[in-house]
């Protein structure tokens, strides 16, 4: 995935305000470990999670999901972004498993429930096609990550939910 993916991405060690309300520090899913940013959305998501009461526990990474792979058949580990236990107006608390990802890499349903792909380049070089099919891998395995991930939070009582740049932006204004 190195043409899509650039290794100069935002990231580094969170430290939050609130560290009792981390799961990666308070242990309270395991093994306590560092709280690693891997983009500047995850930093506001991170922030989010730290600064607002109704957010009563929250954990970066702490999710390892199997699932198979489209592009390739195989299983896979499919560690999640976020998990996060909040409590709502009326005082119900719901559990959230969330991926952060940029539009361009969401997977699109169309009416059948079938993957909707970007447009071939209209350039048909070697390297236009090597991004392209890239592109349409990425989809196709956000696609199989977040259909295990479905399955398992159906099976748990949590919630699965896929948060844009758009949709972070919005929410930590």
């Amino acid at each position: 995935m190195g043409m899509i993916f650039s290794n100069d991405y935002y990231k580094g060690k969170f430290f939050p305000k609130h560290p009792y309300k981390c799961v990666n520090l308070n242990g309270a899913l395991g093994k306590v470990s560092d709280i690693t940013y891997r983009s500047s959305w995850e930093l506001k998501l991170m922030r989010f999670c730290d600064k607002y009461a109704t957010i009563l526990e929250w954990g970066s990474e702490v999710l390892k999901l199997p699932y198979i792979s489209e592009v390739d058949g195989k299983q896979h580990m499919y560690i999640t972004d976020f998990y996060m236990k909040c409590k709502d107006v009326y005082g119900n608390i719901d559990k959230y498993i969330i991926e952060v990802k940029p539009e361009s890499q969401m997977a699109k349903l169309n009416e059948h429930n079938e993957l909707i792909y970007p447009d071939p380049p209209k350039t048909r070089s070697q390297k236009a096609l090597l991004r392209w099919q890239e592109k349409c891998n990425v989809i196709r395995t956000n696609n199989s990550k977040w259909k295990a991930a479905r399955r398992w939070c159906a099976a748990n009582g949590y919630i699965f939910k896929v948060l844009t740049e758009r949709q972070i932006l919005n929410m930590c204004k």
